[in-house]
């Protein structure tokens, strides 16, 4: 049986996941397929490369230290500014911010190079659709609607899953202005299912 857990987003309170995934570590449990939305998305990610949850725990408290250090969401990025050379959209924080900290956590890793499935949902605010980052393309049988997208980095789908509309900037992509995936998909059991698991396990 292929078993699969959603993680939703919710900023800081994501963090409570952790020790019910320590729990499941105890237990033995292996999950076959991993999605998550948001603040899920990151604790995903680190799932999907194949951390425990000590190290994720550990990973988790030293990224909210380094964000409380720089001040983060203390006070705007220059970027929001009219006459700005790289202008941000849709918030007053720079998401690159939150990539390049991700990138310092895993390495410079392609989605395609994480060891579990996985799969991180952000929004097109431009278009209304949902996309899906996808480590295992030729495995996901998503909803012909939903734009599914294989060619990028770890980091970067973390960060277009984390950007919170009016707080973090959207992340440009192609054409499209990419969003947290939470405006459609908070709680991503769809991704699971997509994947073919048999049952699903939610973490909200």
């Amino acid at each position: 049986m292929k078993l699969g857990i959603a993680l939703s987003g919710g900023g800081i309170k994501s963090y409570a996941q952790l020790p019910i995934l320590k729990t499941f570590e105890d237990m033995g449990v292996e999950f076959d397929y991993i999605s998550g939305t948001s603040m899920g998305a990151a604790i995903a990610a680190l799932m999907a490369v194949g951390k425990t949850s000590d190290e994720m725990t550990q990973l988790a408290l030293s990224i909210e230290e380094k964000l409380v250090k720089t001040h983060l969401f203390m006070k705007p990025s220059l970027k929001v500014l009219p006459f700005s050379k790289d202008k941000i959209y849709g918030g007053y924080v720079d998401g690159v911010v939150i990539e390049d900290i991700f990138n310092e956590v895993v390495g410079d890793l392609l989605i395609t190079d994480v060891t579990i499935p996985l799969a991180i949902p952000a929004v097109d605010i431009k278009s209304g659709k949902v996309v899906v980052f996808v480590s295992h393309p030729h495995l996901f049988k998503g909803d012909p609607d939903w734009v599914v997208v294989s060619d990028i980095s770890l980091a970067k789908a973390v960060r277009a899953s984390c950007s919170f509309p009016m707080v973090i900037g959207a992340m440009e992509l192609d054409d499209m202005l990419l969003v947290d995936g939470g405006v459609k998909m908070n709680l991503p059991s769809q991704l699971i299912n997509s994947y073919g698991a048999h049952k699903v396990q939610e973490l909200r």
